[in-house]
């Protein structure tokens, strides 16, 4: 689905796959990164989330964003 991601005063346009039954929304760091600052937050005790598939990822760091759906 095509969405918009809004962090700060910044806006990005991307292609999301949403799971209404995941409590997290992950977004690839180097996206992040090349469309708003490096300015995240650091989680007190990492966390590792596991994927459907079976692998893994630790998660150290979070930015509150909204996610903004467009057709």
């Amino acid at each position: 689905m095509k969405s918009k991601i809004r962090h700060t005063d910044k806006e990005a346009e991307c292609q999301a796959l949403f799971d209404t039954g995941s409590g997290i929304t992950a977004i690839q760091r180097a996206f992040f990164e090349e469309h708003f600052d490096t300015n995240r937050l650091k989680l007190e005790k990492p966390q590792r989330v596991h994927w459907i598939n079976g692998n893994s990822i630790e998660i150290d760091k979070y930015a509150p964003i909204t996610i903004v759906k467009t057709r």
